[in-house]
């Protein structure tokens, strides 16, 4: 699902991902670093994992559950 909001320039989704927590939160670092953003943060446990980053004004977190072998993440952007 996806929800965009115009008025407080937030933008969030959420996606399915077909692969263990590790790996999911594997893929979004290299992935964010490698499209340009700092990744301030990165921590969590076998369960549950959140990642916060930025570029320019741009500030966002994704947010990791594990499924069994399905992780979920919560992503959410916003621009002041």
């Amino acid at each position: 699902t996806t929800l965009i909001d115009r008025v407080n320039h937030r933008s969030e989704m959420s996606l399915q991902i077909d692969a263990e927590i590790v790996a999911a939160v594997q893929f979004f670092n290299v992935g964010l670093v490698n499209q340009g953003f700092v990744v301030e943060s990165s921590e969590g446990s076998a369960v549950t994992w959140t990642i916060t980053f930025s570029r320019g004004e741009l500030t966002g977190r994704v947010v990791f559950q594990t499924q069994g072998d399905v992780s979920q993440a919560v992503a959410s952007v916003n621009a002041t």
